[in-house]
């Protein structure tokens, strides 16, 4: 599996397919980690410059204000292999030109996925701004914040993404490891009061949305997410 490009050309999504187990128990993350990238990556070379100023799903968030937080996500999780200090991340990219998002894009997600190519780094207990978690499970939960911030971009254009099984399935079961209860007020007034002094903080999700049990995944992925698939 080469990193130098990240397109659904070399990465076909059909051929990645794996069960739904706890987040420790999955095998390697990575490849559903690339499937993401690779999605989003080519979704986001679709945004027009007349599209930049459309609401999303995703608060308050236009869809140029989206765009610098997914490069954002991108740039951290190359600093999370990096085991950079989480107040030391980027937060939002701001400030670039209507075509330069893809680029910024792509450089930030070829970066994120080279950063993790030592297999070693699954195993590492890694600081985030919300737990120390292993790196397996930064990985997996990264998947997810790819895909979910990609369904809020497909939602805000018209034109959803086609997720691989693979990144859907470990994104599920990250994120239901990660918040595994519907209401997540007590969690976030946890981890809020727990924060090292200078770490920015903001709930990331909403509390989930029921969604019929069975419901495509994307959808139930993005209701334990907070959306309304």
């Amino acid at each position: 599996m080469t990193n130098d490009t990240l397109t659904n050309d070399t990465l076909t999504n059909d051929t990645l397919t794996a069960e739904a187990p706890a987040t420790e128990r999955l095998g390697d993350p990575r490849p559903a980690l690339l499937s993401a990238l690779a999605t989003c990556g080519d979704l986001i070379h679709t945004v027009r410059p007349d599209e930049l100023e459309r609401p999303t799903p995703c608060g308050d968030m236009d869809v140029r204000a989206l765009l610098g937080h997914l490069v954002a996500v991108a740039q951290r999780i190359g600093w999370a292999a990096r085991q950079a200090p989480p107040a030391a991340w980027p937060t939002d990219v701001t400030g670039l030109a209507d075509d330069e998002w893809a680029p910024a894009w792509h450089v930030a997600a070829i970066d994120a996925f080279a950063a993790w190519a030592d297999d070693s780094l699954l195993e590492v207990d890694i600081e985030v701004p919300w737990a120390t978690l292993t790196g397996r499970g930064v990985v997996a939960i990264y998947t997810n914040e790819v895909v979910i911030h990609g369904w809020d971009l497909g939602q805000a254009l018209g034109r959803p993404a086609s997720w691989g099984s693979m990144a859907l399935e470990t994104s599920l079961a990250a994120i239901h490891d990660q918040l595994p209860d519907a209401d997540r007020g007590p969690l976030w007034a946890g981890v809020a009061a727990s924060l090292p002094e200078g770490v920015p903080w903001s709930p990331p999700f909403a509390n989930a949305v029921a969604v019929p049990d069975d419901a495509p995944l994307i959808d139930r992925l993005a209701g334990w997410n907070g959306r309304r698939p």
